[in-house]
């Protein structure tokens, strides 16, 4: 902000009434033009040949300056009274002074004081009728008193304006134009009270559309609150069901402690996308015809949150049923079983418009005994880890559940050794987004990775798959539930 504007909004805060703040503000500048005219004119009266004018103009400086301070120490009003009663006597007394200084018939020295007198009688009338006529007329008076009077104090002081040469003839004249003047300014100022009064009553107008816009808005920000807040109670209500759902599920799921206990060198990495998930893990030791064997899933439901987490619960119960059943000896023989009871429980009959629910799966028995392994797979493979190859055997491309090109599952014997490693998982691992250009994990780096870390614990195995699986993922939300089971024979 440059000095001239600082200059126009002398003595003007926020907590005054608009008006005030209108006037002051229209006052500061008038003073500030007129300090700039009185200036420029005494230099250009000094130069035609006039003494006393710029004299007079120089105190006349001082004065206005000094109205700016009061404005600026917020005293708007004593600043009014001194343009318009301290100057118009000033001026006065100026006029009468320059008989004595041998320019007391001068046309200047007569004409120029009683239009100053006009002037800035009726500029502080002019802002103070902006607010309050009452007060304006009360203004005026001084300098209409002054303006009828002027003759008559000059005429005390031995000064008529008859005797001056060149307006007697013309006295008429020039006290008519002075009149008109006086009269004009009065008219100007009560036809821009009126303009600022139809202006005060847009304002007020405006004013009044923007408050009830205003209290509408604020209705509508209450309405917006209150449906936020029992939005917020339905997601916290509905948070919560869920929550508890989360303590069913994991009350369902096997103990890991089963795992370790038949496997000390083992891990699952389970990471629900949602606060339930839709692929599980399930273990069970079973006998069948005086053999033991340990059964293991890693299950891939379709979907994931709730839908995913109600389709787990029906595939761990089945499986509980399926195991306590002693006929089974293989794994795909299982799978046959769980895919029955899947499509039986969901009203599965091939139909165009029924769901197409169900679940991928690598299904193992491990015989420790005889150290041998069946495998069936639902679209999920089985890899192995001997001697630092990497096996795979493939699941067959059907589902549990409902399938178009339905065929059995094939079930793969496998001799395993001391030391290899099996891994079962879920695409949710492999099927993340993230890394330097936002793609998937895929399948290929999953592979190396795991032949990479072949020689480490199962327990820092696990703790590698977390952290890199973090880093690969970084600020990318998960897409899908994630989960990897390891086991060292």
């Amino acid at each position: 902000m440059n000095l001239w504007q600082k200059i126009s909004i002398l003595g003007v805060n926020e907590e005054m009434p608009m008006y005030i703040q209108k006037s002051t503000i229209l006052y500061n500048q008038i003073i500030r033009v007129l300090i700039v005219f009185f200036i420029i004119g005494s230099f250009i009266t000094y130069f035609i040949g006039l003494r006393l004018i710029p004299v007079s103009f120089y105190i006349i400086l001082p004065i206005l300056a000094y109205t700016l301070y009061l404005n600026y120490r917020g005293k708007v009003l004593v600043s009014i009274f001194v343009v318009s009663i301290v100057l118009p006597l000033f001026f006065i007394a100026l006029s009468i002074f320059a008989k004595t200084n041998g320019e007391g018939r001068s046309l200047y020295l007569y004409f120029i004081p009683r239009w100053l007198i006009i002037m800035f009688g009726l500029l502080p009338a002019a802002l103070i009728s902006f607010n309050n006529q009452k007060k304006a007329v009360l203004a005026m008076s001084t300098s209409i008193i002054l303006f009828i009077f002027y003759d008559l104090i000059h005429n005390l002081f031995g000064i008529y304006i008859t005797d001056m040469p060149y307006i007697h003839k013309h006295f008429i004249i020039f006290q008519g134009a002075t009149t008109g003047i006086f009269f004009f300014v009065v008219l100007l100022i009560f036809f821009l009270q009126k303009i600022n009064l139809n202006y005060e009553q847009i304002v007020v107008n405006q004013r009044d559309e923007l408050f009830e816009k205003n209290e509408e808005i604020t209705a509508q920000k209450e309405e917006i609150e209150t449906q936020s807040e029992k939005i917020f109670i339905q997601n916290k209500n509905i948070t919560d069901s869920i929550l508890y759902a989360q303590r069913i599920q994991s009350a369902i799921l096997p103990s890991k402690e089963k795992l370790s206990s038949n496997f000390p060198e083992s891990f699952i990495l389970f990471k629900p996308r949602d606060i339930v998930s839709g692929d599980f893990y399930w273990f069970k030791e079973i006998h069948n015809n005086d053999s033991s064997y340990f059964l293991v899933t890693a299950a891939d439901c379709t979907g994931h949150g709730v839908p995913g987490a109600f389709m787990s619960m029906l595939g761990i119960s089945f499986l509980n049923e399926i195991a306590n059943n002693e006929k089974y000896s293989n794994a795909a023989e299982i799978l046959e079983d769980l895919r029955l009871h899947v499509k039986t429980s969901l009203k599965q009959t091939g139909k165009t418009d029924e769901a197409k629910d169900g679940m991928d799966i690598s299904f193992c028995m491990i015989d420790k005994a005889n150290m041998k392994l069946n495998f069936a797979g639902a679209n999920n493979p089985l890899y192995l880890i001997r001697n630092g190859n990497l096996n795979i055997w493939k699941g067959d491309k059907n589902p549990i559940g409902i399938y178009l090109k339905e065929k059995d599952f094939t079930n793969h014997e496998i001799e395993i050794e001391k030391n290899d490693i099996i891994f079962m998982f879920s695409d949710g691992y492999v099927d993340q987004f993230g890394g330097t250009n936002g793609g998937k994990f895929k399948t290929k780096r999953f592979k190396e990775m795991l032949i990479e870390i072949q020689h480490k614990t199962m327990n820092e195995q696990k703790q590698f798959l977390e952290k890199t699986m973090g880093d690969w993922k970084g600020n990318n939300e998960q897409v899908d539930d994630i989960l990897v089971i390891g086991i060292k024979i």
